[in-house]
């Protein structure tokens, strides 16, 4: 299980998330997955 602070280290440090579902990689900004639909939860809960 992937956490939000996981999620934020990758936003900050790598300036891309990888999808926990899929692996594929998005934008921190981005609301959901192109390859799954994996929804971001750090766009779903305000963090970005």
């Amino acid at each position: 299980m992937v956490t939000i602070n996981k999620l934020l280290q990758q936003a900050v440090i790598d300036g891309v998330l990888e999808c926990p579902v899929c692996g594929g990689r998005l934008e921190p900004d981005a609301e959901h997955c192109g390859d799954c639909g994996w929804t971001n939860p750090l766009v779903e809960l305000g963090f970005i």
